[in-house]
């Protein structure tokens, strides 16, 4: 089966036609490769290594800080946690957090985004919040977790578990049908999208560089999102930088044939981001159980 690769860089469109079959696509090549090619080489990737870190760190801390039990300082690392199970109040701050963390994030990496009106700067970043918890938390729990395919980080610093006595809403608005919103949260309709994108992630086994291109495609999918000219233009520049930056690595590490084939998997993977469409459902589902109030922070910019 053929699959179109289409990607945009200043000067004209260059179409790239991959062609593998699908159930061996993710096991044609893999990524266990270790490269190291100069920082002159891949700039681009170098701040996102730089800056997500930072975001990471900023997370974490602030979740802790967020609550009443908070670890000695020595205690919290960006590679160890601590985590604790998620819980309505506590996912509420964590998208707040990674909203405010994510337009620190793009000031950083693409200078750019900065002189974007505000009104498109915002936009942009809620558009990249459910589809980078779905990339960054499948990413991280195949780390974190690998032998338990039922957890999933929900925030940088909270886990959900399918399928158990979770009480995540005990800190939400309680109502007649706050039991039946936690039986609805381990359904198969709200849960099976947790296994499904661990395995395909997994499949794929991205390289550290790989997952922060696909951070970055992610930032900058702005095909449900108005905005102007000049942000779809430094999209477009940003693609082409990435683009080329993979190629570089790839060079590196891969045959030709292997290197084509990587990135077209690569760019079909932002496919499996698509899932984050879901949550928006998600959310109307527990605002008719009552258990989210229409001033909820995450359900409010979601309507804007």
């Amino acid at each position: 089966m053929s699959h179109l690769i289409t990607y945009s860089t200043k000067a004209s469109k260059v179409n790239k036609t991959i062609s593998i079959c699908i159930p061996c696509r993710f096991q044609r090549s893999q990524s266990n490769f270790s490269v190291s090619p100069s920082t002159s080489d891949t700039p681009l990737l170098t701040r996102l290594k730089t800056e997500y870190k930072s975001m990471c760190f900023a997370q974490l801390s602030s979740e802790h800080h967020a609550r009443g039990d908070v670890p000695h300082p020595m205690r919290i690392s960006i590679d160890e946690g601590p985590y604790f199970p998620a819980h309505f109040a506590a996912l509420t701050i964590g998208n707040r957090i990674l909203l405010t963390a994510s337009l620190q994030f793009a000031s950083e990496v693409f200078p750019e985004f900065t002189n974007l009106p505000e009104s498109e700067r915002w936009k942009i970043v809620k558009n990249f919040m459910f589809p980078f918890r779905i990339l960054e938390g499948g990413h991280r729990s195949n780390k974190v977790f690998p032998d338990d395919p039922n957890r999933y980080f929900a925030s940088y610093a909270t886990y959900f578990c399918a399928h158990s006595a979770t009480n995540f809403f005990t800190t939400a608005p309680q109502s007649d049908h706050t039991a039946a919103a936690e039986q609805y949260l381990h359904s198969p309709s709200f849960v099976n999208t947790i296994p499904e994108v661990r395995e395909t992630l997994k499949r794929f086994n991205p390289s550290d560089e790989e997952f922060l291109a696909l951070v970055a495609l992610t930032f900058w999918n702005l095909e449900n999102t108005d905005v102007g000219e000049e942000a779809m233009r430094v999209r477009d520049h940003y693609r082409d930088v990435l683009l080329k930056e993979l190629h570089v690595i790839y060079r590196s590490s891969l045959q030709t044939y292997n290197c084509a084939v990587r990135l077209g998997e690569l760019m079909m993977l932002q496919q499996t981001l698509e899932k984050s469409n879901a949550m928006v459902e998600h959310l109307e589902v527990f605002r008719l159980f009552n258990v989210l109030p229409d001033d909820n922070f995450v359900y409010a910019i979601q309507r804007e």
